[in-house]
């Protein structure tokens, strides 16, 4: 229970510090608590300071185990234990006779915003709600949901200064000088994971090794496409499950010209394989923003995602945009994308390299995504913040005009 500890503790050290906070920025159930507090604290002591802070609340993962979820007779070591309502049936923490802070969370903060749009339409639905679907509804029609989009340091992720790739280069070069460092980047991945060396499609893959990461999607593509295509290498990077690493290195020695693991994850690897492959496979079952196939696109290699939060929200399948697309994606299963890809790989050489540069010039960067959404979130969490005050306070004339007089009178507002 250290978390609400935690929250007391910032929430009393604010208390100390006269000058008015404007809004106030929470992460995820960690932090849940200090929304409940400072949503109290307007209504009780220190009301002055708090009546006009805004609270946002931000959801980067709504599975059980990041819901911050405890036993019911875990409530005595709680520090707001005394707080009856917040446990009771219907209460802002009680969650099917357990205590839940990332609902609590969710209920006591003015806007709570998903890391991407996507995440937050998959969120209302019963397959990715996560158990939260009907809180979500409840606060989309109140107006408190937000979606936004990560984005990515530029400076941090960029071909031209990557320190760990063999050959630098960017977007504003020629399209045939791009593809030429990513050749050489592709020949140091496979020289130094010890794979033929040749302009063959590779496929790269970096995350944890967990079930939700969809290695078993993954891997059964593996083999399909190598049935298909033998001229074809994939290389993976990650580390977690021992069954999924086992699985993929089960895969490296039936096809040792075809597949290889690194079985500890790394930064230099990953930018590596990212840099080297010409195809960046991000098959998440579930994924709220993701990461990988924007950090692909910014180094040139084709993001291949399944069509779920952030992944479905970033990338644009063929079939979808026409000449604009970015990468390919599926709905259900990889081989959705097969012909696809081949065709892709078919094209003349100057094609592709024009579409490589052309998705490596698309800006994904936290500056252009991300900022102006969340300025426009935090003016907009202030601004229904004090829509509510004024409509509660419409609700209490109402009612009191209704006890006095038996009867409902509409006010001319």
């Amino acid at each position: 229970m250290e978390t609400s500890v935690f929250s007391r503790l910032v929430k009393k050290s604010s208390n100390s510090n006269q000058s008015f906070i404007d809004c106030v920025h929470l992460n995820d159930h960690h932090t849940a608590p200090l929304a409940y507090l400072l949503n109290q604290a307007r209504d009780r002591h220190h009301r002055a300071m708090w009546e006009e802070t805004s609270i946002v609340f931000a959801v980067h993962n709504n599975l059980p185990a990041y819901q911050g979820l405890y036993e019911a007779e875990d409530r005595a070591q709680l520090s707001f234990a005394q707080d009856s309502a917040l446990f009771r049936f219907g209460g802002a923490a009680e969650y099917h006779n357990k205590i839940n802070y990332l609902k609590m969370g969710m209920i006591s903060s003015d806007v709570i915003t998903y890391v991407s749009r996507q995440f937050m339409v998959d969120a209302l639905t019963n397959a990715y709600g996560s158990g939260l679907d009907g809180v979500a509804h409840e606060l989309l029609d109140q107006g408190r949901l937000w979606g936004v989009l990560n984005g990515i340091d530029h400076e941090s992720w960029d071909p031209a200064q990557d320190e760990y790739i063999q050959t630098s280069y960017h977007g504003g070069l020629p399209a045939e000088d791009i593809m030429a460092a990513k050749l050489k980047n592709k020949s140091n991945l496979q020289n130094e994971l010890g794979l033929p060396v040749s302009d063959v499609p590779v496929f790269g893959m970096v995350a944890r090794l967990t079930p939700e990461k969809g290695f078993q999607a993954a891997i059964q593509s593996v083999h399909e496409q190598i049935e298909r295509n033998r001229m074809i290498q994939f290389v993976f990077s990650g580390d977690g499950s021992l069954e999924i690493q086992k699985a993929l290195q089960t895969l490296t020695e039936t096809y040792p010209n075809n597949v290889r693991l690194t079985e500890k994850f790394t930064r230099e690897m990953e930018r590596k394989i990212i840099a080297g492959s010409d195809i960046m496979m991000v098959f998440s079952e579930y994924e709220p923003c993701g990461l990988p196939q924007i950090y692909a696109m910014r180094y040139g290699t084709l993001p291949w995602v399944h069509a779920v939060g952030g992944l479905h929200e970033s990338i644009d399948a063929q079939n979808e945009v026409g000449d604009t697309w970015n990468g390919f994606k599926y709905t259900s299963l990889p081989k959705e994308n097969y012909e696809d890809i081949q065709n892709w790989f078919d094209l003349a050489p100057k094609v592709r390299q024009e579409k490589i540069k052309e998705i490596m010039s698309q800006d994904f960067s936290w500056i252009n995504t991300a900022v102006p959404e969340y300025q426009a979130l935090y003016r907009n969490a202030g601004y229904d913040r004090l829509f509510r005050q004024l409509l509660n306070q419409t609700a209490r004339v109402e009612q009191s005009v209704f006890d006095e007089f038996g009867t409902l009178l509409e006010l001319d507002t």
